[in-house]
């Protein structure tokens, strides 16, 4: 009877809109998502954080770009941003970023960025820590003839794909996902007064970067969390369900006001009698689980 009964289930649908991102992620998490990442001024050394939700601080933050010395066309580097991630993940074909800078007698500014992931791999031993750069990228902005960048402007990378080579069955979990920003300018020449900052941490210069990707998991290993439950009691029967949810970005990011599950391919109706729950497992997953009572 059990047998035949994992045969018969299926978990049809899970629901879960990502509370970070403006974009719909949804559908049992097989949906891919634009999710925005903000620059933020949590910083040791270069070394600062990546952060998922909007900037509230009104007064931006700086990092000076500077050319010590100032030779001409050779990239400085600025900062490296990072994340981690708890969960499994899958890119997505792209990514973008739109930086915030102010200048002042600048004739040129050119960024390059790559874009990282540190991971754990598992398949030597011991296991040994790779970083894997997905996409290596150069930009600029330069000043129409006879004028020059001077205060806010955006630096902005509009597309660029990812390089998933590395990773064909997915990213695993337990990474490092970060963008490393290297900086070159041209200054203005016979001029005193040459500054170049990159702005960011606040909403009116909400520097950000965007990339295409999987980040919630659902377990497919569903048999390890039934209990068929069979009972004297007229209309008793019942079965208990607890899926495994993980969630990169972390298990907050998980709307469960908007979860459902729905058990298909057993004839006469049945009813989880509003059962339906979210409790934590760790930082990044949460169990789902409802009681499925089948004469209803």
């Amino acid at each position: 009877m059990m047998r035949r009964l994992w045969q018969t289930l299926a978990l049809a649908v899970f629901v879960f809109l990502i509370v970070s991102i403006p974009s719909e992620a949804e559908s049992r998490g097989s949906d891919f998502a634009d999710v925005e990442f903000y620059i933020s001024r949590d910083c040791v050394g270069e070394n600062c954080g990546l952060i998922t939700e909007e900037p509230m601080s009104g007064k931006p933050k700086h990092w000076v770009a500077q050319n010590d010395p100032p030779v001409q066309n050779e990239y400085y580097p600025l900062a490296t941003w990072e994340l981690n991630m708890g969960g499994p993940l899958d890119l997505g074909d792209s990514y973008s970023y739109v930086i915030w800078v102010e200048s002042t007698n600048v004739q040129e500014i050119n960024f390059r960025t790559t874009l990282f992931i540190s991971w754990i791999d598992v398949s030597v031993d011991p296991a040994e820590t790779r970083m894997t750069n997905i996409s290596i990228d150069e930009v600029g902005k330069s000043a129409p003839f006879g004028t020059l960048l001077n205060e806010n402007y955006t630096v902005e990378l509009v597309s660029s794909s990812l390089d998933k080579s590395e990773f064909p069955n997915g990213v695993p979990p337990y990474t490092t996902f970060g963008m490393k920003l290297e900086t070159s300018i041209r200054w203005a020449p016979d001029t005193e007064n040459n500054t170049a900052w990159i702005k960011g941490d606040s909403p009116d210069f909400d520097s950000s970067l965007t990339i295409n990707f999987r980040h919630v998991d659902i377990a497919d290993d569903y048999t390890g969390y039934f209990s068929n439950d069979r009972v004297d009691e007229v209309g008793g029967d019942s079965l208990f369900i607890k899926v495994n949810v993980t969630n990169a970005l972390g298990a907050d990011n998980l709307d469960i006001s908007s979860v459902s599950i729905v058990v298909q391919g057993i004839a006469g109706g049945g009813t989880f009698k509003d059962s339906v729950i979210a409790k934590d497992k760790h930082t990044y997953a949460k169990y789902i689980q409802g009681t499925w009572w089948y004469q209803e």
